[in-house]
């Protein structure tokens, strides 16, 4: 029996084929039955004809590639039933634990939040043109995708037409690259895990040679994608930062005025989100296209590698459809995170502009004592943003559930579908992994949309809010625009029955249209009158008053009136700042200079650049700006030199503030300017004193002057017209007001009427308090005698 175990083994061992190996196996079976042994072999001891038994059946074994038998072994129930208990512990203590632990945790955190969840939050919905966020599926794919090409193109269209596309087709080329070298790691994979089944020490050295060379080559990729990227961020945000700053800044107070608060924060707009759409757009937009390459080249390659048990088509539907249950769940439960991001940056924005208005108004809080009141504020503000962020908190804690067992199971899934092949010997362990790899590709392809959404729902928020802060500016811009070319056609009409050519004037704000000239000298300034014909609106939309006023050139005229009678915003319409406006007929707001009551310059500026602001520092010499300032008294700042920065905002009292506007109009020497209460912090000797300086500077060469004043009966002198708002009311609540000249001789002699009616009225009362003081103490004295 001896001697034919060993002749079938030797077959065996020469190679002969299985169906030898199946005889042998069976007479190996009757050679058991034959002689009877124990069933199994004992770890320490065994007789030799059943170690020799089992030493053939070992050999007798069919041969093994690398994976496991399908079968069921001793060896293979053991490992199933050590895996079970190795995790034993975790199973049936520290699970159940954090379930319960977790549970608690969800009922007993909420009063630690200390949060009032009742605080009325503004909401949002995503119309054009509006302060409002879009979460609907197609707002975060086509309408975002539509919104970001016209914010992008302004860049496209513009700077970026020549060196922006040279950026991008740098990186173009990189990406391009990159996606080479994955192809050819994709390739590299399956030879190093074959490496595992096959070893071979030449082929070692060979693989660890290319990942070197690969990985180096990727590295290089890299560091240039990286650099390139920044180069081409800058220059962007440069162009977008510029573009938003033209269209906002020349009409700051008018579209401020406009909107009436809706767009807060501009400067957030302008600096934060530049820079966020720029860098996202560019992750976006590269992450889309190289989902869509590489869902079509490793599904392609997926199909290839395919079991040859399965149909081809098989892997790539589950990967579809696996991720678009998980994008359909990410969208449902994640709806609101775009309006929640767009909420955050709203409510941290005017938490910023409380504490710089309480730093700007420190004088004011500290005069007033309204520390307690200015932390009320603060704490309201930072109340918002604690509930924000609480609903945000809660709100990616569903979505941080979803997405973190969507990713581990995707990947049990795909072994789940993947390891019957390889128990079976369908594939190799180097084309398992290749499989896992391009399922894995597939699938984050696919799942872009779930991988992504907290960022496509802050990009959205920041898109939106780029969009409507562009489309309020040049919407407003639009309507200048169209009525000034309302009023160049009427004036070319006009022109026209007066027999000059159609072609003169040319087109205002064409681009053959000449530049707007400078500032002229007062000698030189235009000898028209300044004409206001127009319907002043509050914003609102009521009548404040009907405005019909003709200044002649160079004449000076005193506008009085009442508090809120509207002198201030006169001369707005004036100059060009008020945006509420019917029948207009305003005059050009180019060569007028407007000093309101309280101005403010940037910080820091030095004292010549703050005397000549906005106009460049050095078009004055040392000399002029020197004694300028010695003639309104403000010698004593320049002793330190004129370039010294200071903050001339709080170094400066009111009244030397306003003398340094004064000053500036002196050097500056405009056709007009228009005076809005600029000297009511000045004692009433410097105040005569500036108004005389800008009579025999400017009026004397031609300028026209135009004060608002509470004190006008001691400016009589420096004016030659005199306006003054009459108030009254038509029906009992509706204000009437209307715009009069009058005589200042008759309205001084009623002044003098009236304060002597006045003081004789105080006289009055006085001697009533006396009478009644006396008649008290006789009736005191009468009791006490």
């Amino acid at each position: 029996m001896r001697i034919y175990l060993c002749v079938l083994w030797a077959i065996r061992a020469s190679g002969h084929n299985v169906h030898i190996a199946v005889d042998a196996q069976g007479a190996l079976q009757l050679a058991r039955d034959a002689s009877p042994r124990e069933p199994l072999l004992r770890r320490n001891g065994g007789s030799n004809e059943t170690r020799s038994e089992v030493m053939l059946e070992e050999n007798l074994a069919p041969p093994r590639t690398g994976n496991q038998s399908g079968h069921e072994t001793p060896e293979s129930l053991r490992a199933a039933e050590k895996e079970r208990h190795a995790m034993s512990t975790l199973t049936y203590v520290w699970f159940p634990m954090a379930v319960v632990l977790a549970l608690l945790f969800e009922v007993l955190h909420w009063p630690w939040a200390e949060v009032d969840w009742n605080l009325p939050m503004e909401r949002s919905d995503g119309r054009e043109g509006s302060e409002k966020v879009d979460s609907s599926f197609l707002g975060l794919t086509l309408l975002l995708a539509s919104r970001a090409w016209s914010l992008a193109r302004i860049y496209l269209a513009g700077a970026g037409r020549v060196k922006g596309r040279c950026y991008l087709l740098v990186l173009v080329w990189i990406h391009i690259l990159g996606m080479y070298l994955d192809l050819i790691t994709f390739d590299f994979q399956q030879r190093y895990w074959n490496l595992y089944q096959q070893p071979s020490l030449p082929l070692f050295f060979e693989l660890i040679r290319n990942w070197f060379i690969l990985h180096f080559t990727r590295m290089i990729t890299y560091v240039y994608e990286f650099y390139v990227e920044d180069m081409f961020f800058l220059h962007c945000r440069d162009h977008l930062t510029r573009y938003f700053e033209a269209i906002w800044v020349p009409n700051t107070y008018v579209f401020r005025m406009r909107e009436g608060g809706k767009f807060d924060n501009p400067d957030q707009r302008i600096h934060v989100d530049v820079a966020n759409f720029v860098t996202q757009t560019y992750s976006l937009s590269f992450g889309v296209t190289k989902m869509i390459v590489n869902m079509l080249m490793y599904s392609y390659m997926l199909m290839s590698i395919t079991p040859a048990s399965m149909h081809a088509g098989t892997l790539v539907s589950i990967a579809f459809l696996y991720s678009a249950v998980g994008s359909a769940a990410m969208h449902f439960l994640g709806a609101q995170l775009a309006h929640f991001s767009w909420q955050g940056e709203r409510c941290a924005g005017d938490f910023r502009s409380e504490l710089r208005r309480v730093y700007d108004q420190s004088e004011t809080v500290a005069s007033l004592r309204s520390e307690g009141a200015e932390l009320q504020r603060l704490k309201h503000r930072f109340e918002k943003i604690k509930l924000n962020t609480w609903q945000s908190m809660l709100l990616e804690k569903r979505l941080a559930i979803l997405q973190k067992w969507y990713s581990p199971l995707r990947e049990v899934l795909f072994m789940c579908i993947l390891a019957p092949f390889f128990i079976r010997g369908e594939v190799s362990l180097g084309r398992l992994k290749q499989s896992e790899s391009a399922l894995d590709k597939i699938s984050d392809s696919l799942s872009f949309l779930v991988d992504n959404y907290s960022r496509l729902s802050v990009y959205r928020a920041t898109v939106d809010r780029l969009h409507n802060f562009r489309h309020s500016c040049l919407t407003y811009l639009h309507q200048e625009k169209s009525s000034r070319q309302a009023q160049d056609t009427q004036l070319i009409q006009t022109l026209a029955l007066l027999g000059l050519p159609p072609g003169w004037p040319k087109r205002l704000g064409g681009a053959d249209a000449p530049p707007a000239p400078a500032a002229l000298p007062a000698s030189a300034a235009s000898g028209g009158p300044l004409q206001l014909e127009a319907a002043l609106l509050l914003p609102s939309g009521e009548l404040l008053i009907d405005v019909q006023l003709e200044v002649p050139a160079g004449a000076c005229v005193l506008l009085c009136g009442k508090e809120g009678a509207g002198k201030s915003t006169i001369l707005k319409a004036m100059a060009g700042m008020w945006p509420f406006l019917r029948n207009t007929r305003a005059p050009p707001s180019n060569d007028m200079v407007l000093i309101p009551q309280k101005p403010r310059l940037p910080m820091p500026l030095t004292l010549r650049e703050a005397v000549s602001f906005p106009q460049s520092s050095t078009k004055w010499s040392e000399e002029e700006i020197r004694a300028v300032l010695d003639r309104v008294g403000l010698s004593d700042f320049a002793q330190n030199g004129l370039d010294v920065q200071l903050d001339v905002n709080s170094s400066l009292s009111g009244g030397e503030f306003q003398k340094l506007m004064v000053a500036h109009c002196l050097l500056q020497k405009p056709a007009w300017v228009l005076l809005d209460e600029s000297m009511a912090h000045m004692s009433s000797a410097n105040r005569v004193k500036m108004y005389q300086l800008l009579t025999d500077e400017l009026v004397a060469h031609g300028s026209g002057l135009i004060s608002t004043s509470h004190s006008w009966q001691e400016l009589v002198s420096f004016h030659g017209h005199f306006y003054r708002i009459e108030t009254s009311r038509t029906d009992g609540t509706q204000m009437h007001r209307e715009l009069q000249t009058f005589d200042p001789k008759e309205a001084l002699g009623e002044d003098e009427l009236a304060l002597r009616v006045k003081d004789k009225d105080a006289e009055i009362a006085r001697l009533r308090q006396e009478l009644v003081q006396l008649q008290r103490d006789r009736r005191n004295s009468e009791r006490a005698n």
